[in-house]
């Protein structure tokens, strides 16, 4: 009996023993074309005007950017090399033009792969001529930036070694370097907040940081939450956000170490919400050793009438397949982390 009492002590000191909301994905895209770890980040564009024709942008690691439907069905396939992470901004002024842009890292050409979305249909076509190259090792995380302050288009890229630079984007050539930092150990995922001017990203074995995003990145940033700390499990990847108001909502954090999502809130000092797990049902599997995540409330269907979570999964298991993405009901991970 002593040794049962010590052993649910122990167990109950461990998070892996504590339990944790889980909710099941309502689609899973079909897999990526690539064996083994290839699949990586999503990114969602929403349509204007029928959220039922929003698409899911995702990186395949060893092929380019796979594109799909919210029944995960594949619409367009781009295949521009070695991609990791992606991100969106819509309704962009680009030149003369007004349209929706993609970037994503691309480790084939040390570049950031700039691809221009058409408004109404959501094709994608590369812009070679908005490529920027890179001055990095290896291209791995990145995110967009939209100040609040006016219409420029920007982007945090950070590379293994822990260098992080923030450009200002524009077309034909016209980008430039801002900003730069560096962390003490390999980032990769990030979100921009455009309306609070912050960046949160994380250090795969350190933990969540929060920076203000001022001229040339000189403020300080603050550890949100630190890896082993009783929710966060090494690697710290893909970060997202769920908007409930100009300031309100949420900062979703992929915990690959033990394939859960935490939960922060977007407000105030973002205190600390919860953890969810995406779990099997009898259709589809669920998410395991998570890499890229992304959120919207804006894609309000039947099915997501609250908004989407989009996960990568390691594994897809259901039946056994190349890796692939699930895509969740906002309104389901609501109920489980009140």
């Amino acid at each position: 009996m002593y040794f049962l009492y010590r052993a649910l002590l122990c167990c109950a000191l461990l998070t892996g023993c504590v339990k944790v909301p889980t909710v099941v994905a309502v689609v899973e895209t079909e897999p990526v074309a690539s064996t083994d770890d290839a699949a990586d980040d999503p990114a969602i564009w929403v349509h204007p005007r029928d959220p039922s024709r929003s698409l899911v942008f995702a990186t395949d690691k060893k092929h380019g950017i796979e594109v799909y439907s919210l029944d995960g069905e594949r619409v367009q396939s781009l295949p521009v090399g070695h991609v990791n992470n992606i991100d969106i901004r819509q309704k962009i002024e680009w030149g003369e033009k007004r349209i929706d842009v993609a970037v994503a890292t691309n480790r084939s050409t040390n570049s950031l792969t700039v691809l221009l979305i058409e408004t109404n249909s959501g094709r994608a076509v590369v812009s070679e001529e908005d490529s920027i190259q890179l001055d990095f090792e290896t291209p791995y995380g990145i995110c967009l930036y939209r100040p609040k302050a006016d219409s420029t288009l920007h982007a945090f890229v950070n590379d293994k070694d822990g260098r992080y630079e923030q450009w200002h984007l524009a077309p034909t050539q016209g980008s430039r370097r801002v900003g730069k930092f560096r962390t003490t150990s390999q980032p990769e995922g990030c979100v921009a907040d455009d309306e609070q001017d912050v960046l949160y990203y994380g250090v795969e074995e350190r933990g969540l940081y929060r920076r203000e995003i001022d001229e040339g990145l000189t403020s300080t940033p603050a550890l949100l939450a630190g890896v082993g700390q009783g929710h966060l499990v090494a690697d710290v990847e893909g970060i997202a956000l769920y908007k409930t108001g100009a300031d309100a909502g949420f900062v979703i954090v992929s915990s690959q170490g033990n394939s859960r999502y935490v939960v922060f809130r977007r407000e105030g000092m973002n205190e600390l919400v919860g953890s969810f797990r995406i779990t099997s049902d009898s259709r589809i599997d669920g998410t395991s050793e998570t890499d890229g995540i992304d959120a919207t409330h804006l894609v309000t269907t039947v099915r997501f009438p609250k908004g989407l979570f989009v996960a990568q999964d390691g594994a897809n298991t259901q039946p056994t397949a190349n890796q692939n993405f699930k895509l969740v009901s906002w309104a389901d991970i609501e109920r489980a982390i009140q």
